[in-house]
């Protein structure tokens, strides 16, 4: 079993967002357990939803990254999720980083866009059709 940290924001069922939301938080929480054995599942979406590129941040933790929730942002800087691949994140990039970096763990689908089933289908068939061409 494997403990995990997140980049995490504000999921529906919150009031607030996650203390450590900001990322210069989200960077030092990080720092502050790096000898611990505890990962990192980094959220690509919720990095963009600051304002950021998820890119940046994310070659800062990537040795101790573990799992990728593929998710999307509308805009930067703005907390609102669509379906994968039809906002903001740079997913070519990433997934190209991804892959130099010889990552060979999950890429979990955080498909929030609302869409149902057809939703979901859609943003599989684009993050594998992106991870294969990146």
């Amino acid at each position: 079993m494997q403990l995990l940290y997140e980049d995490h924001s504000k999921p529906g069922a919150w009031d607030y967002f996650d203390f450590s939301y900001p990322a210069d938080i989200f960077l030092e929480i990080c720092a502050g357990i790096r000898d611990t054995g505890i990962r990192i599942n980094f959220d690509t979406g919720n990095i963009a939803a600051l304002g950021l590129d998820p890119l940046s941040i994310l070659t800062r933790v990537f040795d101790r990254v573990e799992t990728i929730h593929v998710s999307d942002m509308a805009e930067k800087g703005k907390f609102q999720p669509v379906l994968i691949g039809t906002g903001v994140v740079c997913f070519k990039e990433i997934f190209s980083y991804l892959k130099s970096k010889g990552f060979d763990n999950w890429l979990c689908l955080e498909e929030a866009s609302f869409t149902g089933s057809e939703g979901i289908r859609k943003a599989a068939e684009f993050t594998r059709k992106t991870w294969d061409a990146a």
